[in-house]
C-alpha cells in the first residue's frame, strides 16, 4: 500500500511538470477570446501545416518598385512567456525597375529583422506582420496582412496598412516618410 501512495505521488507530482503543446488554431482562440494561455504550455506548433502555404519565393510589382519576399518557418523562442511558437520569418528584397536596390534584408540577423511575425489573425485564412523600417520612427512602419488566393494557390494578397505616429520636427526634420510597400493590395506570385 505504501508503495502505490508513493507511486500516485510521484505521477501526481511528474505530471505538473507536464508540457503542452496547442496548434496555431487554439493559441488563436485563446487569443481572439482574451484568454491566457495554460501554464503548462510550453510549444505553440504547427501541427496542421497551416504555416506551409506561405513559404517560398514570391515576387509581384507595384508602381516603380519590384517586391521580391523569402518566406521560411522557425521557431522562435518567447523567453518572458517560457514557450516557443512556430512563426513565420519574412525577408524581402526591393528593387526599382532599373534593378537599384531600394531595401535588402536578407541576410539581417533574427534579431535585426524588419518585418516581425505577429500570427494568425483573426479573420479565417490571414497571417499578420509587422514591419518597421529605417526611419520606423517618422512613418515607415506599417501592419502587413498576408493571404493566398482561394482560388490560386500560387498567388498571395498583401495589404499593408500604414501606422498612424506622432513625429516632431526635431525627430523626423525631414517630415513623414511613407512604408516602402504599397497601401493598395500587392498581388503575389510563387516562383
Amino acid at each position: 500500500m505504501k508503495k502505490i501512495l508513493i507511486l500516485l505521488i510521484t505521477i501526481c507530482g511528474l505530471s505538473s511538470y507536464a508540457q503542452t503543446i496547442i496548434s496555431l488554431e487554439e493559441a488563436m482562440e485563446f487569443r481572439k477570446n482574451n484568454i491566457a494561455y495554460p501554464e503548462s504550455v510550453t510549444y505553440i506548433k504547427d501541427v496542421n501545416g497551416t504555416l506551409n502555404k506561405y513559404l517560398g519565393r514570391w515576387k509581384g510589382s507595384f508602381g516603380s518598385k519590384n517586391y521580391e519576399f523569402f518566406i521560411t518557418k522557425y521557431e522562435e523562442e518567447i523567453e518572458f512567456d517560457s514557450f516557443k511558437i512556430d512563426e513565420l520569418l519574412v525577408r524581402c528584397l526591393i528593387t526599382d525597375t532599373n534593378g537599384t536596390i531600394i531595401e535588402d534584408n536578407r541576410t539581417i540577423s533574427l534579431d535585426n529583422v524588419s518585418i516581425i511575425s505577429l500570427g494568425l489573425d483573426n479573420n479565417p485564412g490571414v497571417y499578420r506582420l509587422f514591419y518597421a523600417g529605417k526611419d520606423s520612427t517618422c512613418g515607415n512602419k506599417a501592419n502587413i496582412y498576408i493571404s493566398i488566393n482561394i482560388q490560386d494557390a500560387n498567388k498571395m494578397n498583401f495589404y499593408t496598412i500604414p501606422s498612424h505616429i506622432l513625429m516632431s520636427d526635431e525627430e523626423c526634420p525631414n517630415g513623414y516618410i511613407a512604408p516602402i510597400f504599397p497601401k493598395d493590395n500587392l498581388s503575389l506570385v510563387k516562383q
